[in-house]
């Protein structure tokens, strides 16, 4: 199982631009391969609206707790240099 800090190591590491890798992996969880996403502008976006991100951090508008879709937001997202 993962733990709360390496889920902050993870989100730390995205914050400061780093790639980091799949902490996951060294435990069995692993990320689904395909992940969607319909922000083209995002630099992980590839063809087919398929991310290619090597780790995703999604976080609750409510705390620790959604109770939809609506209520969470992508913080891996980084826009495209223009």
């Amino acid at each position: 199982m993962i733990s709360w800090r390496n889920l902050l190591d993870m989100k730390n590491e995205l914050e400061q631009g780093g790639k980091g890798h799949n902490k996951g992996e060294k435990e069995g969880i692993f990320m689904a391969r395909d992940v969607l996403c319909e922000v083209n502008n995002c630099t992980y976006w590839g063809e087919g609206n398929k991310c290619r991100a090597d780790q995703i951090y999604v976080v609750s508008q409510r705390g620790r707790q959604a109770s939809d879709s609506e209520e969470t937001d992508c913080k891996t997202f980084k826009p495209q240099d223009l």
